[in-house]
């Protein structure tokens, strides 16, 4: 058998350094190693007798040098542990949170734990607060109001019980005792289906409303969230009559078909502080209240078309004419139904003057066909879209009826309107609104539909909008908001072609000249499909862009169908 290592004998037997020849030797016996194969009695002496001695003399040599370098690097490890620590330690004495007035970390405080989603979350709220160092825990502890924002949801957080020993009802007493006797924001959310759920849950979510009731004199702002199903809301049969403090109150059912008869609550007809009250999805002939101090209501009412049809909801006109007619105190009203046109109009209309009223919401301009609020400041109508599924309108979005009452409405009125909010309205409406609102202030147009206007009422609009043409037309106008769609109806133009009809020179142009006037702010949001660029509308950008150079708020942005937004400007 041949000999496969006569250049490691060779060098070995002149004295040179076994190292440097290892690449080589090493190849060979790797190929040795791999591929199993036999050597001779000489190469296998010479590996047992020269080069496995000192192969193994040289790893125990820098296995000794690794042992002293692993020892020298903990110990650095840790003196840098100690020197960090000793530099976190300066830093933190020196920061500028250590020389914080304690008001000014109560008010921060104050803003966190008002956005705190449960009260039995002992993660978040005051809670967390108090466990990050001693000074914000004494701080969370001596500061009654910090627990004064009482939420409690039906997600009675499984993950926090498992962590630590207390239980809900531990936690929300500790709360309420920890706010002293101040007055309480609460809020009950019961969105759960009580048939889906263990008769325990029940009865521990009833205990923890029982609590509440308890300090019913000390409730100040109240809002309840509930399913179709009423137990809780009888329960609060319990406070009648308790309500000393009771200055806002919100009712809201998740679901407005309801498949039971709710008798009429007048737990809260007793409530000399009660003044503002917003019903969602719930009628208010159902409850008592004292209509006369409310200064303000706001009822929202997002039926479905074939329980509207069946007369199940109330119409927006029995309200109107009710909250005018009983509330002698009324500031501010938002009567939001959906579909409300299709019923308003088989309704008598009973003149009314109402001198106190200074913001109205509606989605059914028909409500102003004989109305008189000469004191009326801020206007919006949000008059909703009947577009199916499909994208097929039943009937017109907003049919020029439907604008018809509000330009009579202004005539009569003469209110020193100053903030205008319409949907959809075309370029002959809305210059009629503006020529009657000279002292208007901010204007905001929304179209829900890409395509709803023909494709000669955006360049009129945009002539209302330029000062340079309508020289006598918003005079006082500091903020416009347009708010363009996405929902396609008749078009004859594509969707960058409608996005364009709106962003071109002439709008750039009514922009500059309102600019040089009182215009400070403008906002233009686009919803729907994605761009990436307006095609050919870089200069009406850049112009936007050196607009807003010169101080003017400007916002171009898109807000795709998965709520991604990209500015423009």
């Amino acid at each position: 058998m041949p000999d496969l290592l006569p250049a490691g004998r060779r060098a070995y037997s002149a004295s040179l350094p076994l190292l440097d020849l290892m690449p080589s030797l090493s190849q060979l016996l790797t190929r040795l190693t791999r591929d199993n194969i036999p050597i001779s009695d000489t190469d296998a002496q010479f590996v047992q007798e020269d080069i496995l001695p000192v192969a193994l003399g040289n790893l125990a040599v820098v296995d000794s040098r690794l042992e002293e370098l692993r020892a020298e690097l903990l110990s650095m490890t840790a003196e840098q542990n100690r020197w960090q620590k000793t530099v976190d330690h300066c830093r933190g004495a020196l920061s500028p949170l250590r020389l914080f007035p304690t008001e000014i970390l109560e008010a921060v405080f104050q803003i966190f734990c008002s956005q705190t989603d449960n009260i039995l979350d002992i993660l978040d709220g005051p809670w967390l607060l108090s466990h990050i160092c001693s000074l914000w825990r004494r701080i969370v502890l001596s500061t009654p109001s910090l627990w004064t924002h009482i939420a409690v949801c039906d997600s009675l957080q499984p993950r926090v019980q498992r962590a630590y020993s207390y239980s809900s009802s531990t936690l929300l007493h500790i709360a309420l005792s920890r706010s002293g006797d101040l007055p309480l924001n609460i809020s009950f959310k019961n969105h759960a289906d009580h048939m889906k759920l263990s008769q325990k849950f029940c009865d521990r979510l009833h205990h923890l409303f029982e609590l509440l009731m308890r300090v019913a004199e000390r409730w100040q702002h109240c809002t309840f969230y509930f399913l179709s199903h009423i137990e809780d809301l009888e329960s609060l049969e319990a406070v009648k009559g308790r309500l000393i403090s009771l200055e806002t109150l919100k009712i809201e059912f998740s679901s407005a078909d309801h498949s039971w008869e709710l008798q009429t609550v007048d737990y809260f007809e007793v409530a000399p502080q009660l003044r503002s009250v917003e019903l969602y999805a719930v009628d208010h002939h159902e409850f008592i209240l004292p209509f006369a101090q409310l200064v303000c209501i706001r009822e929202h009412w997002v039926n479905d078309r074939e329980n509207d049809d069946a007369g199940m909801f109330p119409a927006p006109v029995s309200s109107f004419n009710r909250f005018l007619l009983e509330c002698t105190q009324l500031d501010e009203l938002h009567l939001v139904h959906l579909f409300a046109h299709r019923v308003s109009s088989a309704y008598d209309w009973i003149p009314m003057v109402s001198h106190r009223l200074r913001s109205l919401i509606i989605s059914d301009p028909l409500l102003l066909k004989i109305v008189e609020l000469p004191c009326l400041e801020s206007l919006d109508i949000k008059t909703l879209s009947s577009i199916d599924y499909e994208g097929q309108a039943e009937w017109p979005v907003c049919p020029s009826q439907m604008y018809a009452p509000i330009v009579p409405f202004l005539r009569r009125s003469r209110c020193p309107l100053k903030c205008l909010k319409v949907t959809e309205p075309e370029a002959r409406e809305v210059h009629e609104m503006v020529q009657l609102t000279p002292l208007l202030e901010r204007l905001k147009l929304r179209y829900n539909c890409w395509g709803c206007m023909d494709d000669t009422d955006i360049p009129e609009l945009l002539a209302v909008l330029d000062p340079a043409r309508n020289a006598d037309v918003l005079p006082n106008l500091k903020s416009l908001v347009i708010r363009l769609g996405a929902k396609v109806r008749r078009s004859s133009y594509g969707y960058p072609e409608y996005v364009t009809s709106w962003l071109n020179e002439a709008f750039c142009t009514a922009v500059a000249n309102r600019q040089a006037g009182q215009l400070r702010k403008l906002l233009v949001t686009i919803y729907g499909f994605s761009l990436d660029y307006f095609p050919g509308q870089e200069q009406v950008l850049a112009a936007l862009r050196k607009c807003k150079r010169d101080g003017m708020d400007i916002s171009v942005s898109m807000l795709d169908c998965e709520s991604c937004a990209r500015s423009f400007v």
